[in-house]
Parts: C-alpha cells; sequence; structure tokens
C-alpha cells in the first residue's frame, strides 16, 4: 500500500494534523493572520474555524472551513461561552468528518505559524499538552483560579507548585478527541455545580451564563490529579512544537524571544513551529517579527 503525502514524504514520516479552532468578531486581519501563517508553512492538512455569522464577510477569500458558530449555541445557554465552546467541539466532532490522525485545537488571535506542523516529530502519544514557563503559585491569574477552585471544588489534591499547562493549544488523536472533550466538559460543568452561583451572582451581579470556569484550571486539574487516562505527553517550550510565550518573554525568565531573521526563537536559539501569545512580545521584538510576517503588522492584532 503506497503512503500518502501526509505520511512520508521523502526520507521523514509525516503527522496528518487537522485544526479545530472559535474565533468570533475579528477583522479580516486576524482571520488572513492565521491562516496565511498556516498555509505558508506548506501545510496542507484542513482547517475549521467556528464564527459567528457577522464575521463571515471578514473570511472572504481565506482557506479553511469557516462553520457559523449560532447554530451551536442553544437559546437557554446557561454556562459562559468560552466554557460552552467544549461542547460545541463535540458538536464539530459528531457533526463533520475531521480528516487525519491528530487533531489541533488551539487559540486564533494571538497564534503564529513559523514552520509545517505536519513536519514536527511527533512519537506516539494519545495527547500532547504544552507546559508554560511558569508555575501556578507565581502567577497572579492562574493562582487566583486555582484558589477559587481548590477551596471549593478540588480539595483533595495540591498541584500550586507545578507548571502551568495552557488550555490554549491541545493536541490530541483523532479518534480519542470525542471522548476527551466529553470528559473536559464534564469537569466544567461539575465545578458549576459545586460553586454556589447564587452567591456569586449576588457578590458580582451577573447572570449565569457570564460566570467563567477557567478551562485552563480545570484541564491542570485533570492532568496532575490523573484523571485523563491517556498516553500524555507534556512538551515545553524547548521542544519547540508551540512556544507559549506569555512568561517566557518576561525580562526575568527570557527564555523565548525573535531572532535576527525575524522568526520566534526557544531557549537553545531554535525556530519554534508555533509562536503563542506572540502579542506578549516587546515594541522591538514585535517590529522584527512583523518585518519577516508582514501581514501580521496590520489590522487589530495587538490589543
Amino acid at each position: 500500500m503506497s503512503l500518502s503525502h501526509y505520511e512520508w514524504n521523502g526520507d521523514a514520516c509525516m503527522n496528518n494534523i487537522s485544526i479545530i479552532a472559535v474565533a468570533t468578531n475579528y477583522t479580516y486581519h486576524i482571520y488572513r493572520n492565521f491562516i496565511c501563517s498556516l498555509y505558508n508553512t506548506g501545510y496542507e492538512g484542513e482547517c475549521f474555524i467556528l464564527i459567528d455569522e457577522k464575521s463571515i464577510p471578514e473570511t472572504r477569500g481565506l482557506r479553511g472551513t469557516f462553520i457559523p458558530i449560532e447554530k451551536y449555541i442553544p437559546n437557554n445557554l446557561d454556562i459562559h461561552i468560552q466554557n460552552y465552546r467544549l461542547k460545541i467541539y463535540q458538536n464539530i466532532l459528531e457533526d463533520y468528518t475531521i480528516p487525519g490522525s491528530h487533531i489541533f485545537f488551539c487559540d486564533f488571535r494571538d497564534l503564529l505559524f513559523q514552520k509545517n506542523i505536519n513536519e514536527y516529530p511527533l512519537g506516539n502519544h494519545d495527547l500532547y499538552l504544552f507546559q508554560e514557563d511558569q508555575i501556578i503559585k507565581n502567577c497572579e491569574f492562574n493562582r487566583s483560579n486555582y484558589d477559587r477552585t481548590k477551596a471549593n471544588v478540588f480539595k483533595h489534591i495540591d498541584y500550586i507548585d507545578n507548571p502551568i499547562l495552557c488550555s490554549g493549544t491541545i493536541l490530541i488523536k483523532n479518534n480519542l478527541a470525542l471522548d476527551f472533550m466529553k470528559q473536559y466538559y464534564i469537569y466544567i460543568r461539575q465545578c458549576m455545580d459545586y460553586l454556589d452561583p447564587k452567591l456569586i451572582d449576588i457578590n458580582r451581579q451577573l447572570p449565569l451564563k457570564e460566570i467563567l470556569i477557567e478551562d485552563q484550571d480545570v484541564l491542570n486539574y485533570m492532568y496532575y490529579d490523573n484523571q485523563i487516562k491517556l498516553d500524555t505527553k507534556v512538551l515545553t517550550n524547548l521542544d519547540n512544537l508551540v512556544n507559549t510565550m506569555a512568561y517566557a518573554v518576561k525580562s526575568e525568565i527570557n527564555t523565548a524571544t525573535v531572532n535576527d531573521q525575524g522568526y520566534i526563537v526557544n531557549a537553545n536559539g531554535e525556530i519554534s513551529y508555533i509562536g503563542h501569545q506572540f502579542d506578549r512580545l516587546g515594541q522591538r521584538q514585535l517590529l522584527k517579527l512583523f518585518g519577516k510576517f508582514p501581514f501580521i503588522s496590520t489590522g487589530h492584532v495587538i490589543l
């Protein structure tokens, strides 16, 4: 049996990764940034983007499958849309035939592709999570969410001294994706049930659907409490498939930068396949990045 282009290219085996992302209420320039950087690497896979109907004109002429998200949002939605996207991922996996061996679920606005992800030497793990260059207790955002859920839900485990695992980039084998997203969403709903929504509503004066359970905190709990019953590999910025930059670019850590050629690189000076949270770069580094990727210097990318 002959191998496809995705499975064999010269002397190197290739991955076959499809991409699913939610990207609502953006301008044409932001949709273009993601799509152009992805396909400019030589990537030949499929990309499924969930967008709002009013943004459909903003995707004109761009490659990819753009899916109106409204059809998947119930009128009586009782949970924050950021959390509900895990349920929408399930709907997409059930309604569409997603090709490939793996699916990459990812953020959109702040993600830049620099090398073809189908050429990365993955190995044969079920699930890949991506570690940030910081531990939970040293990040005010992650610490506050940890304290909130720890006090009310995950009382039996301490994982505050562990590295942050990013929920904005998740790579998983295609045939395992649906069950994983079901489990992930169940834990989100359980958090909602354990926390007292009436008390939160009184204090914050918000309707229930605007209360956000940080999915990143839930993902970290699931991993550190061994609730994910998959062969899981945690990749760091040195592994270089995803360079998660929020802390890596801070001067006191300084494990990610932009080289003289305009590429995002890790602490070893190696070009990262993906730069995530590239908008956290300093102005000088952004200008070098714009020189290599001029299309990202237009539009409302840096918020």
